[in-house]
């Protein structure tokens, strides 16, 4: 857990230095999993269309595909919990850094569904929602199989699914609204 949190400080020193301002560790966390940088957090959408398009687009072989849908009320009583977390206002008690780091009062045994307040606008657009998970490493939908449905999807629906996520104008440019994705869509018109 010293590299988990080596590695939390240094986003957190460096990120002030290139305009990310950050009020809380949940906003710092949920920056560092959306700029590809390894976390708890497991990303969800509340948007069908953009979770199948995270599906098909990270697909690269001739495989069907998995599309997991999850019950976050159904996951949070795995923990004892009523409700969703909103981080980092109305927490239920929930700290990343004393649960997760520091393991007080005790290390977490379940994911737990959170939603946030803060937004960047690739949480926006993604309409995201997140599960922050403990050290138990097991899958979620057999951890708390009660909470997950997983969905298979067959590779042979893939181009007629690019082709509707097309139409329905969900693209890397509306999925990750920054120059990032604005590159990548221009760069998938021209190749």
């Amino acid at each position: 857990m010293e590299k988990e949190k080596e590695v939390f400080d240094t986003f957190k020193r460096l990120s002030q230095k290139i305009a990310f301002s950050h009020k809380n560790e949940w906003e710092l966390l949920i920056d560092m999993q959306h700029y590809y940088i390894p976390t708890r957090l497991l990303d969800w959408s509340e948007n069908l269309g953009i979770a199948i398009y995270f599906a098909i687009y990270s697909h690269t072989n001739n495989k069907d595909i998995s599309l997991y849908v999850l019950n976050p009320l159904e996951l949070n009583k795995y923990s004892k919990k009523q409700a969703i977390p909103i981080v980092p206002d109305d927490n239920m008690g929930l700290s990343y850094i004393n649960n997760y780091i520091k393991k007080e009062p005790f290390p977490p045994t379940y994911p737990i569904a959170i939603k946030s307040n803060f937004i960047n606008e690739r949480v926006m657009a993604q309409r995201g929602m997140f599960t922050v998970h403990g050290d138990d490493l097991t899958a979620i939908e057999k951890l708390c199989p009660n909470a997950v449905e997983k969905f298979v999807i067959s590779y042979k629906a893939i181009p007629e699914i690019k082709e509707f996520l097309d139409i329905a104008n969900i693209n890397e440019f509306t999925v990750f609204p920054d120059l990032q994705g604005l590159s990548y869509f221009i760069r998938n018109l021209l190749l």
